[in-house]
């Protein structure tokens, strides 16, 4: 995620809030052995964003990969701009979990469900819009995570939407997408981070 997040992959096992979150992405990335890894560099992010006095979520930069894997998840229809519409969309995926496990005979809740959806918000937001979302991961957590870009709205809004839009707010709602951003930001992490973040 960040300088904070380096070396954190050893001894994952033994702190059970990155276990817990290992276990709780697409079963791709498990079974690709990015999760861990990912796990201990996400939870590393969010600690030290709490211990710097911001919200506690994960931090990284928006860089020129990241982007691209953005803009074609917009191409592809698998992008929500803003939290309203975003929040909208997470009530009816809940729904649909729910019915689904429903007509398959299974108890609300009997098995954890897995994170399918990924909110990336942009830095420059006020102190009322990290309660908002911090209210959406009270209310979705089960099926969502957070990831703070280091950009502005107008760089999120650029990448995704081209020059000139804005965006605070980015829901990947599909999990092949999530998938590709999470594998993403794990090369990223993997090659130091070296390229440059874009401009915003």
């Amino acid at each position: 995620m960040s300088e904070a997040g380096r070396g954190a992959g050893e001894g994952a096992g033994a702190d059970p809030e990155i276990r817990a979150l290992a276990e709780r992405w697409p079963r791709a990335l498990i079974e690709l052995g990015l999760a861990a890894p990912l796990a201990a560099r996400w939870t590393a992010s969010r600690r030290a964003a709490s211990a710097g006095g911001r919200p506690a979520l994960a931090r990284h930069p928006l860089t020129p990969a990241l982007g691209a894997v953005l803009f074609e998840a917009r191409r592809s229809r698998r992008l929500v701009r803003g939290l309203e519409a975003s929040e909208e969309a997470l009530e009816a995926q809940r729904r649909g979990v729910r019915s689904a496990r429903s007509a398959a005979g299974e108890a609300p809740g009997s098995t954890p469900q897995r994170i399918s959806r990924l909110l990336l918000v942009s830095e420059d937001g006020a102190n009322r819009f990290y309660r908002n979302i911090d209210a959406l991961l009270r209310k979705y957590g089960a099926m969502l995570e957070v990831l703070v870009l280091a950009c502005d709205e107008e760089a999120l809004g650029s990448v995704a939407f081209g020059p000139g839009q804005r965006a605070r707010a980015l829901l990947v709602e599909h999990k092949e997408a999530v998938i590709r951003v999470l594998e993403t930001l794990d090369q990223l992490e993997g090659a130091g981070e070296a390229e440059r973040p874009v401009a915003g």
